[in-house]
């Protein structure tokens, strides 16, 4: 009986490649740029790095619900919007305005985010989670091709803009990953192998977050030589606090400066007081009511609870990453439903009635 070796263990069933070679765009650009005279000689990526060094993993968050809070659908945002996104001094605006803003009018709010999550000091899971939720169209916490395609586009040019060297087309990256996908994620492999390659990469969505890991893994040595790989400068300002800008119950609305009038027409109610930490949120709402004439008041509907049993759902898979499920969920539950992210609020997570079942309340 003839010997057959075993498989390597980086390989995968499929047409696939050595786990090395897998997003070797990414790893090549990342090497480029760290041996890159430009990034020094130009100073745009330390400066880049000083403003946002101090930020974390949900500090970027914190920002993308601010957008959330003005976003008119376009997905531009004038200079106005900018100064309410980002909490920082006007020279250091107006350099990443400058920098990064169309004709000087309009800013790209992905291509903000994504410079954020970059020049952060978030972990390099962190940042890829962020990411992915980002250029996720569909909220499910599961990626097509394309769109992991125009999130390596949307990084690798950023970095080209601090490094002066060319940047790198939508069509190099499509192309590279068409190849190197299906050695990296088995699930992608087998769906390329049913419906072909390239219908595989436009449509289907086989790219789970929860595989950021596997994503990760081959360009990770690389990664670390970047400078915003290391500790951030010393002389980093501090993030604004998670929530500045943010008015719950009002997503369209942004903050009122400070020293704006509260009786003139139109213009937001300031609260009287921050209610005390452990106090329900609708008690500090009936609490207000005594310093407001009748009628002042938007009529606020009473607080829904409801329960939903997902079936197939493993609740042991779901408990090894609570935090990112009750996110998960949250994100995909407002967006489907039209309320802002913080209307809506995971109470608990528990093992259903029935077996492979997960019961939300």
């Amino acid at each position: 009986k003839p010997f057959h070796f075993p498989s390597p263990p980086f390989f995968l069933s499929g047409p696939c490649l050595p786990l090395a070679a897998a997003m070797g765009i990414l790893s090549s650009s990342f090497a480029k740029t760290a041996h890159s005279d430009g990034w020094a000689h130009l100073g745009r990526g330390p400066k880049l790095r000083q403003i946002f060094g101090a930020y974390g993993g949900q500090d970027c968050w914190a920002v993308q619900r601010r957008y959330r809070q003005i976003d008119d659908g376009n997905g531009y945002i004038g200079y106005d919007e900018f100064q309410k996104l980002v909490g920082a001094e006007e020279f250091s605006l107006l350099f990443v305005w400058d920098l990064f803003s169309q004709q000087n009018e309009l800013m790209d709010v992905t291509e903000l985010l994504t410079l954020i999550c970059l020049f952060s000091s978030a972990s390099l899971e962190e940042k890829a989670r962020f990411l992915l939720a980002l250029f996720d169209k569909s909220k499910c916490s599961v990626c097509t091709g394309v769109e992991v395609a125009q999130l390596c586009t949307m990084v690798l040019g950023i970095l080209s803009r601090c490094t002066g060297l060319g940047a790198t087309r939508m069509k190099e990256v499509s192309s590279s990953l068409k190849l190197e996908l299906p050695s990296l994620l088995k699930a992608y492999a087998e769906a390329a192998g049913v419906v072909g390659g390239d219908v595989c990469f436009r449509q289907e969505r086989v790219i789970f977050h929860s595989e950021v890991k596997h994503i990760i893994e081959p360009f990770k040595h690389s990664y670390e030589r970047l400078a915003f790989s290391r500790p951030p400068p010393g002389d980093s300002p501090p993030p604004p606090p998670p929530n500045w800008g943010i008015i719950v119950g009002a997503p369209q609305r942004a903050a009122a400066p400070p020293g704006l009038n509260e009786q003139s027409a139109g213009a937001p109610r300031k609260p009287d007081a921050e209610p005390p930490q452990k106090e329900e949120p609708h008690l500090a709402w009936l609490s207000r009511l005594e310093d407001e004439p009748l009628g002042a008041v938007d009529s606020a509907p009473e607080p829904q609870r409801s329960w939903l049993l997902m079936h197939g759902v493993d609740f042991a898979s779901v408990a090894k990453d609570l935090p990112n499920f009750r996110q998960t969920f949250v994100r995909s539950a407002s967006t489907s439903l039209g309320l802002p992210a913080a209307r809506v609020e995971v109470a608990n997570v528990a093992l259903g009635v029935h077996p492979a079942s997960t019961l939300l309340e």
